[in-house]
């Protein structure tokens, strides 16, 4: 799943990392993850995309940003904002859902094109060291019992 800032990116953080404009939260199936917003309301979209469409960000098992190519999460965002602007309204399953659809996959697959991006704290590995949410609930669980 992709976690997309609509307004204000600078001033969202996921697992205690910024985003902006250039960059996206993917959420892998059954990770743990946490986002948080400075000061006001953000606009925001989350969405699942098949598989097939976000290969190389399959070998991911935990939540990270991705920096993607210029240009590219801007196009989503824009898509994003126009589906919500004129087919909420609709009913379902029209040919313009379709045809939405097939836009949104594009333009999330566009932010992965060219060679595989690579998680942004992967390249940065300053500061703490990621740990491992789910070990930290089991220790904190192992003492709370003792």
């Amino acid at each position: 799943m992709f976690f997309v800032p609509l307004t204000r990116a600078h001033e969202q953080v996921v697992n205690g990392e910024s985003l902006d404009n250039q960059s996206l939260f993917v959420i892998p199936r059954g990770a743990d993850f946490r986002i948080c917003v400075r000061r006001r309301a953000h606009a925001w979209c989350a969405s699942h995309f098949p598989a097939e469409a976000v290969e190389p960000l399959t070998a991911l098992t935990q939540s990270s940003r991705v920096a993607c190519r210029p240009g590219t999460v801007p196009r989503l965002t824009q898509i994003v904002t126009k589906i919500a602007a004129t087919l909420l309204s609709l009913p379902a399953d029209t040919a313009a859902h379709s045809a939405a659809g097939r836009a949104l996959i594009d333009a999330g697959t566009a932010c992965l094109s060219g060679p595989a991006p690579v998680p942004a704290l992967a390249r940065d590995a300053r500061g703490r060291p990621r740990l491992n949410r789910a070990e930290i609930i089991r220790k904190a669980m192992a003492v709370i019992e003792a």
